[in-house]
Formats: C-alpha cells, structure tokens, sequence
C-alpha cells in the first residue's frame, strides 16, 4: 500500500507540473524582524531581568564616560598651579654647574618639564573622540513594533497575546541594544580611564618635581643670602 501511495503521488505531481496546476508561486514564509529571538522565546520575567541588567550596565557606562569629562576642571586648576610653581622656580633657578645644588636643581626642573610634556600625551587620549553607541530612537522602536505586530499576527496570534508577544520582543531589542552599547563604551571608557590615571600620575609628579624646585632654591637663597644678592 505506502508503495501504491507513492506512485499516486508522484504521478499527480507530474500531471500537476504538466498542465500548470501548480505554477503559483509558493506563499515565501514569513522571516522574523528580529532573528536573534528566532527560537529563544524568553518568559517575561526573563526579559524584565535582562534589561535590568542591560539598562544598569549602560547606566555605568554614561557615568563613567561623565565622570572622566568632570575631572577635567582638577586637572587644569593643577596645570595652572603648576605653570605657576615652574615660572617662579625658572626665575630663580641657578646655573647649570657640577655642583650638589646646581645639578640636582636643573635636573629636578628639567624632569618635572619633561613629565607635564609626557602628561599631555595622555591629556590627548582622554580628549580623542570615540565612537560611543546608544540605543535606537523612537522612531526605529516604532518600525520595529511594527514589524514584529506583522510577523507574529502571521502566526496566528491576536489581541492580548499578541500584545503580549510584541511587547516582549521589544523588551528584548531595547536589552539587547542597551546590551550592545554597554559593551562598546566599556572599551572606550576603559581607555579614557586608564589615560586618565596616567594624565594624574605625571602631573602630579611634574608638580611635584616644581614644588621641590622652587623649595631648594629659597631654602638655598635663605641659607646663602649672598649668593642671592649677587644674582640680584
């Protein structure tokens, strides 16, 4: 009998074919708007969590891109002291000489030059743009439902499981999207404050490095006022 079912059904194909019974177009079936919940249909507990916690590591991530923007005031007003501190002690610094106080005196204010210059290597690396990725605005959200209300009423559902069903999906675009975009800006701002830290360390050594400048130099003046007065 399955041998005399398969010949029937082969024949009638073929008179099918031969008398253009079956020319239609065959119905395309219907592709999901969003291919990655293709066979992964989330509870909606699930989907609450995920974007939790995809909307909480964007969140950390748009803080600390603003964080690393707000310690850029500190930065200058140290800058600023600092150029103030290397002004006075180039004034007062003494001759370069084979002397304790000489050689050490210029080679403190020749180093604390040397790392404000280094610390502006790493000032560029915080101020470089990136490329920071945010979610999609309202009106691709808006295309989105669209076409997931298509592809799911294609299937069959309506009313509130269908609402239901689309709401769901977009949960899962907007915490796949936050998802996304957390990931990236953790790279970029992993940079920005990485420079950062290196942007604190040789300024602070630079000023440092001024500051003890300046302090040899008027203890040296104070403890040898004629050799001040000399230089005046």
């Amino acid at each position: 009998m399955p041998v005399v079912l398969t010949v029937a059904n082969r024949i009638g194909a073929f008179v099918s074919r031969l008398f253009g019974l079956g020319s239609e177009d065959p119905v395309p079936p219907v592709s999901n708007p969003n291919p990655i919940s293709e066979g992964q249909f989330l509870g909606p507990e699930a989907v609450e969590y995920l974007s939790e916690i995809a909307k909480d590591a964007y969140d950390q991530q748009a803080e600390l891109n603003e964080s690393v923007w707000r310690s850029l005031p500190f930065f200058a007003a140290v800058l600023g002291l600092a150029v103030t501190l290397m002004g006075r002690a180039a004034v007062d610094l003494p001759a370069l000489d084979v002397s304790l106080y000489g050689s050490s005196t210029n080679a403190m204010f020749f180093l604390s030059g040397v790392s404000f210059a280094w610390a502006f290597r790493w000032l560029w690396l915080v101020l470089s743009s990136r490329d920071y990725e945010y979610p999609s605005d309202q009106a691709e959200v808006q295309i989105f439902a669209e076409q997931m209300v298509a592809y799911h009423s294609a299937l069959g559902l309506s009313g509130p499981e269908l609402d239901m069903r689309v709401t769901q999906e977009l949960r899962a675009f907007r915490a796949q999207q936050l998802g996304d975009a957390a990931r990236a800006n953790l790279a970029n701002n992993t940079v920005k404050l990485n420079a950062r830290s290196q942007l604190l360390l040789f300024m602070m050594i630079g000023f440092l490095l001024a500051m003890a400048t300046g302090t040899t130099t008027y203890i040296h003046d104070r403890i040898y006022p004629s050799v001040r007065e000399a230089k005046s």
